[in-house]
């Protein structure tokens, strides 16, 4: 399904002469079969660059880094952390913390993503591969929880690692789109 609206962008855009953005993600940087959102990100990356070679297509693949904030999803399969937790604190429920909580993430205020796809989408520039959107700072799950106890004055639980989650205890480090 996502793969199949990918390329039939890539078709619209090939036959129209305009210019494609893709929303991308960190997950690039992982094994795309730990998750089946990773391989399709991952598949339309490659759709995309074949697009480019091929077509000559003007498309742009932008990678977005644990993205939260205003109207983000807060519960179900697609909340991120800062989602889920927000809502936890709502409900005056402990943050639950998925594995040890040292796996480091780059988070990345929606406002911020959506400036850096306006210049990307408008802008002259194109990259050879993709613009990786991130602030360049990365924190472990466990320094966010304590700047979220600090706030909310609210208590956690470690849970189990689930199936999917990106085990590795750093994460690739970059910086939004500037001017």
């Amino acid at each position: 399904m996502n793969v199949d609206g990918t390329r039939a962008v890539a078709e619209f855009a090939r036959h129209n002469n305009v210019k494609v953005v893709y929303a991308g993600s960190s997950s690039r940087w992982h094994d795309p079969m730990q998750s089946p959102y990773a391989a399709f990100k991952h598949m339309g990356e490659e759709i995309l660059q074949l697009y480019r070679k091929v077509y000559n297509l003007d498309a742009e693949i932008c990678r977005f880094y644990n993205v939260y904030g205003p109207n983000e999803i807060i519960e179900g399969d697609w909340a991120a952390v800062i989602g889920i937790w927000r809502r936890q604190v709502r409900d005056n429920q402990p943050i639950t913390i998925v594995g040890d909580g040292e796996q480091r993430r780059d988070f990345t205020h929606v406002e911020d993503i959506v400036d850096a796809l306006y210049k990307v989408g408008s802008g002259l520039e194109s990259h050879e591969d993709a613009w990786e959107l991130g602030t360049g700072m990365n924190y472990s799950i466990n320094e966010v929880y304590e700047m979220f106890k600090a706030k909310f004055e609210t208590e956690s639980i470690y849970i189990p690692d689930q199936k999917g989650n990106y085990e590795l205890h750093f994460e690739k480090t970059m910086i939004l789109v500037k001017d």
